[in-house]
């Protein structure tokens, strides 16, 4: 045997009995060793010498040793494996997928959601072996076939482009995606706009126009299809004002000959004298005319240019992909949610109209999760199925107030009460003294036709409390709901409010998620609500209109209220709410109020008699509950304040651990003596004790620096750190009946910080009350806690301070499972017969477990009126691994499962989002 077989079979690579079984009868003609033979012919004629290697792959693979007519085995020992050159495809399959799962630039879910028959194995795999031959990316970020066309010599190799791309052409700054299409859109036909149906605030001068008001507009008669849109425009502006010109835009809003529609509506900045637009819009119907804002101050503007054309739908897609996508920041989970819908039927025109601006991706998520929930006949039939099984079920009065009725709103109102899945109902209709044979005609029609309806007609208009009197006295049914005369339910809604009952037999008072109805049928703005929330009704009427209250607590209370018009059904709420044995939440939208028509907008304007009237609700619901405070205007449109009257009877504890740091360690500043001086010279609350917990490592400077102020010192000793041991030995101390637990790494912002607590804190079915932390550069660090799927979670994390959140969740009073123990007021003997944190939590989650704790005793509530500064975790020492699991394992209900979290929203996002992956309608019923 010569060198090369003595090199082979020392190998390891050369399997005799491998070899034979290819090819025995060849091996005995030639009368040769099986090594030898596999060097002489062998290899020549493909036959593997073992199930290693593989000579056919080897040689396509590096055709350089084809030509040069190398043995390939021989080249592998000697020169390939160190060279990083595969034996086999499997072999190159592993690292291949490897290399790419660790650079981070294949998207998983990107790559399922354009090839959901990869879902069936590694979508890595699939990529490598059948997806980039086909040209399907691997993520948003990387164009297989822009890669290869724009590098042939790539494309000449037969190489996976992203394998290339990671292996050299990053270091070669080669490109990764294509030209920019829209450079195709120059082809189509440009029709251009120049006859315009009027103007308004604009004066012609010449072949310009001077814009004389603050909202000058043109209005253009059109007639494109539904579809893609090019939107042209070139237009120079002299602008009369000193004003910045980054204040200034232009809108485009496209509608029918009746209204302009909410959801087809475009802005542009004006940065310069000159704005060119060149843009892909989506209209979602055909449109007979557009609006022109082209300019939001006075000036001088010429319109060199102005066109709408429609545009083939495959280009505009293609635009739409390439430039909405790869340079928008837009989020993975909204992206993600673009492709399923694009690839969806029923969700392709959201998809669309996300990309071309007209929705935002919060309102492309719900329209979507919309479509997901469309009640049709297998719904209805799957819910009739259930109430034959239902041993027993209630009678629903529906209260609708008729008066100026637009007819044809009344109707549809009074049908989606009709439609409802669950029959057992009664509709009474009071005509409020409207004098109008119109709507006496039409409630008679109706309630001939229909032996549930009930009408009362009044000769005189009563009020509106008064009126809703009536119609409950003529209400038969156990539970009594109210409905606007222009607004819808959904057709499951009763069923819904049924099947809750049953499940909660003394449920005194149920309520739904709303959303509202545009003039054209749109639904938009969705209020996913928390459950019962009694704090957050103080702050606003959360719990909407549809309502279903047990008749006979209705009838206890003394019904609707006349002082109390036109807040009234506020009112009920209130005083309802305070004797029901059980509050229920159904979380699901079965309600929609009509969006009064507008431009724009489609928005009601706040009532000012409306808001007064809720505000003298509000405030006899805590003269009720004796808070010791004051009903205020909140800081939005219908929310309201109880801001506290406190006379500083209590003494208040705030127990601060502390590991005594500076804040720069070249400075003498201390975040522990910041946070004492604002207690006292910024808080406003007298009677406070203050105790500092340390480890025995204050500084000389920093002890005599905190000399004048009156304090209480413990010395903690450990042997490992425990931030609960070290809070608990605080509050043992303590000599309050509050207890502020307090983290040094924090500074007052509001003086009345403690006063806004204490008032919450004093209620005897409160347990616990948080505060709203903002980072040094104002962003929210904390407005209240949720356990999300992802495990315990500030909410509007990282948010502008000034951002109201979900129906104003972050700016208003209201109740959440947990707050954060950075600052969490409590009652000393609470927290001592609670036993405190406990120590099984040494560093992390120690404050939510805690209120876990405290939520069964009472309400933890949230108050963004106690507003600090909080550096965050500066002193705590380092957490040991595993905490996030064992808090999960110890509270695995709530995780996911919040019931001050709506279950519709994301699990992942910290902003109260709209899930992208909604629920499916049988799995909630």
């Amino acid at each position: 045997m010569g060198t090369d077989g003595q090199i082979i079979l020392s190998s390891g690579l050369f399997d005799v009995d491998y070899y034979l079984s290819q090819c025995t009868s060849d091996l005995q003609a030639a009368r040769l060793d099986p090594v030898q033979h596999y060097i002489s012919l062998g290899s020549r004629k493909g036959f593997n010498p073992s199930p290693y290697f593989d000579v056919r792959f080897y040689l396509n693979e590096y055709q350089d040793l084809a030509i040069a007519d190398i043995e390939p085995l021989m080249h592998y020992i000697q020169h390939g494996r160190s060279e990083g050159r595969y034996a086999n495809k499997a072999e190159k399959l592993v690292a291949e997928s490897k290399l790419i799962k660790e650079s981070g630039l294949f998207d998983p879910e990107y790559y399922l959601a354009f090839n959901p028959e990869a879902s069936a194995s590694d979508p890595v795999v699939h990529y490598l072996t059948r997806g980039w031959l086909a040209g399907r990316n691997p993520s948003v970020d990387f164009d297989v076939r822009a890669y290869l066309s724009a590098n042939l010599d790539v494309a000449r190799t037969g190489m996976d482009p992203l394998v290339h791309y990671i292996r050299y052409g990053i270091e070669e700054r080669r490109r990764v995606r294509g030209s920019d299409p829209v450079s195709d859109l120059a082809s189509l036909p440009a029709f251009e706009l120049r006859d315009f149906r009027q103007t308004t605030g604009l004066e012609r001068s010449g072949t310009d126009y001077v814009a004389i008001g603050a909202d000058p507009q043109i209005e253009i008669d059109l007639d494109q299809p539904r579809g893609f849109l090019r939107f042209s425009a070139e237009i120079l502006f002299e602008v009369c004002d000193q004003e910045p010109k980054t204040q200034n835009f232009l809108q485009l809003i496209l509608g029918n000959e009746s209204e302009y529609w909410n959801d087809s509506s475009w802005r542009y900045a004006i940065s310069s004298d000159r704005l060119v637009v060149e843009d892909i819009i989506f209209a979602p119907r055909p449109v007979q005319r557009a609006r022109l804002h082209p300019i939001n101050r006075q000036g001088r503007l010429s319109i060199l240019s102005l066109s709408l054309s429609p545009v083939p739908e495959r280009l505009g897609l293609r635009v739409l992909l390439d430039r909405g996508l790869s340079r928008d920041p837009w989020r993975r989970s909204d992206e993600l949610f673009i492709f399923r819908a694009l690839l969806s039927t029923t969700l392709r025109e959201i998809g669309v109209r996300l990309l071309s601006k007209s929705l935002s991706p919060s309102e492309g998520a719900y329209l979507g999760w919309v479509e997901n929930r469309r009640i049709g006949l297998p719904e209805r039939t799957y819910l009739e199925q259930k109430l034959e099984a239902m041993s027993s079920v209630p009678l629903f009065s529906v209260l609708m107030l008729a008066y100026m009725s637009n007819l044809n709103d009344l109707e549809k109102s009074v049908k989606s009460v009709q439609e409802q899945v669950f029959t057992g109902w009664e509709l009474c209709i009071v005509d409020n003294g409207s004098k109008s044979e119109e709507l006496t005609n039409a409630l008679e029609s109706l309630a001939t036709a229909d032996p549930r309806i009930k009408v009362v007609s009044l000769h005189e208009n009563i009020g509106t409390s008064q009126a809703t009197n009536r119609a409950l006295e003529v209400a038969s049914g156990d539970f009594i709901l109210l409905i606007n005369q222009e607004d819808g339910m959904q057709p499951h809604a009763l069923y819904a409010f049924a099947d809750a009952i049953r499940l909660t037999p003394d449920a005194d008072m149920v309520y739904s998620d709303e959303d509202k109805l545009g003039v054209d049928g749109g639904r938009f703005d969705p209020f996913f609500k928390p459950d019962w929330s009694a704090d957050f009704l103080l702050s606003c009427m959360y719990t909407g209109q549809l309502v279903a209250y047990r008749t006979s607590l209705i009838r206890e209370v003394g019904g609707f209220r006349a002082e109390f018009d036109m807040a009234q059904d506020y009112d009920l709420a209130l005083r309802v709410s305070e004797r029901a044995k059980q509050v229920v939440h159904v979380p699901d939208v079965l309600y929609h109020r009509l969006a009064p028509p507008s431009s724009a907008a489609g928005q009601a304007e706040g009532n000012p008699q409306a808001e007064l009237a809720a505000r003298r609700a509000v405030a006899a619901a805590v003269d009720r509950r004796g808070l010791a405070g004051r009903v205020v205007p909140g800081p939005l449109p219908g929310t309201h304040r109880v801001q506290p009257d406190l006379t500083g009877g209590e003494r208040v504890s705030i127990v601060i651990p502390t590991a005594a740091r500076r804040i720069e360690s070249d400075i003498e500043r201390w975040y522990l003596l910041d946070l004492i001086r604002s207690i006292y010279e910024i808080g406003t609350y007298s009677n406070l004790e203050v105790i500092v917990i340390h480890n025995g490592d204050i500084e000389p400077t920093l002890q005599r620096l905190l000399k004048p102020f009156p304090l209480v010192f413990l010395h903690y000793e450990c042997i490992a750190f425990n931030f609960s041991e070290k809070l608990n030995q605080g509050v043992e101390s303590a000599t309050g009946e509050f207890v502020v637990l307090m983290n040094d790494d924090m500074s007052v912002i509001a003086p009345s910080w403690i006063e806004e607590m204490l008032l919450w804190a004093k209620d005897p079915g409160v347990a616990g009350v948080g505060a709203k932390l903002l980072f040094p550069d104002r962003t929210v660090q904390h407005a209240g806690v949720v356990m999300l799927g992802q495990g315990p979670s500030h909410i509007f994390y990282g948010e502008p301070e000034g951002s109201p959140g979900l129906a104003g969740s972050a700016v208003l009073v209201r109740n959440y499972s947990a707050v954060t123990g950075a600052c969490l007021m409590v009652r000393r003997d609470t927290y001592v017969d609670l036993g405190g944190f406990d120590p099984y939590f040494k560093v992390n989650y120690n404050d939510v477990d805690f209120c876990m704790k405290l939520g069964r005793l009472g309400r933890i509530v949230f108050t963004p009126y106690a507003l600090l500064y909080h550096y965050e975790s500066v002193s705590k020492g380092q957490a040991p691994p595993g905490e996030l699991e064992r808090f999960m394992a110890r509270w695995p209900a709530l995780c996911g499962a919040d019931p001050m979290y709506n279950r519709n929203l994301s699990q992942t996002s910290s902003s109260m989002e709209v899930d992208s992956e909604p629920r499916s309608f049988f799995s909630d019923y």
